[in-house]
């Protein structure tokens, strides 16, 4: 219950659903991003309403999976169908 990911990059991931959740209460992404992922599975699999404050989703909207469970609170969140797109820039955290 009540997960946050703050500032977190989701990318390079390969199978399955990249988000998979049941019955979890409080799901929030704030100021995430979410690139260069691929599979056959949705991006989201989620059974109950998440938050998306703030996030960029750059991945094929047919495959977003149970973003209709997403509520978008405070800033916006930017979606882009193009999982390799060149603008995403360096936080310089994580792997380079």
């Amino acid at each position: 219950m009540a997960v946050k990911f703050t500032t977190c990059d989701f990318f390079n991931n390969r199978q399955y659903a990249l988000i998979e959740a049941w019955g979890v209460d409080g799901l929030v992404f704030d100021d995430c991003r979410f690139f260069a992922n691929w599979g056959d599975a949705p991006l989201f699999s989620l059974d109950n309403t998440f938050y998306l404050m703030g996030c960029q989703i750059y991945h094929p909207t047919e495959h977003l999976g149970s973003i209709d469970k997403a509520e978008q609170t405070g800033a916006k969140t930017v979606f882009n169908a193009n999982p390799l797109d060149k603008d995403i820039k360096s936080r310089n955290l994580g792997p380079q």
